[in-house]
């Protein structure tokens, strides 16, 4: 049995999404999920990209996760998106936050990674609300 059942690799966000003039954005049918595409209820992580570079990395319920960025503070500056559906029998939620951790921490220059200056501890321990950020890597 598979941990990652489904993904996709490099989805261009201008195939995905469609921007009215208005500013409204909306899924276009290639990747609308409830149309049966491979992002129906696959929740799992993500990280969205500027061209070849990372710059920030996600979990949850993947569609809404990346339809948020779409339009909030990360819009302009993302093109496409990896994302990787993990079976919710094989790894609980606790299992997917720390593979975001995971990425998050080793991912240099991203938006919420950790940074040069502040270097790893000896343990380390998830922030409030379960969101893994730069301040998720205390000193003990």
């Amino acid at each position: 049995m598979a941990i990652i059942e489904r993904y996709g690799e490099c989805w261009e966000r201008a195939k995905m999404f469609d921007v009215s003039e208005d500013g409204t954005v909306e899924w276009t049918d290639a990747a609308w999920p409830d149309k049966g595409a491979a992002l129906k209820s696959a929740r799992g992580v993500y990280v969205l990209y500027r061209g070849l570079t990372p710059i920030y990395v996600g979990r949850g319920l993947i569609a809404s996760r990346i339809a948020e960025h779409a339009k909030d503070e990360l819009a302009p500056w993302w093109d496409n998106v990896c994302w990787y559906h993990i079976d919710a029998e094989l790894m609980d939620d606790e299992a997917v936050k720390a593979i975001e951790a995971l990425l998050i921490a080793h991912i240099p220059g991203i938006w919420n990674g950790a940074q040069p200056q502040k270097p790893f501890g000896t343990e380390c321990f998830l922030g409030a609300g379960g969101h893994a950020t730069s301040e998720l890597w205390k000193t003990v």
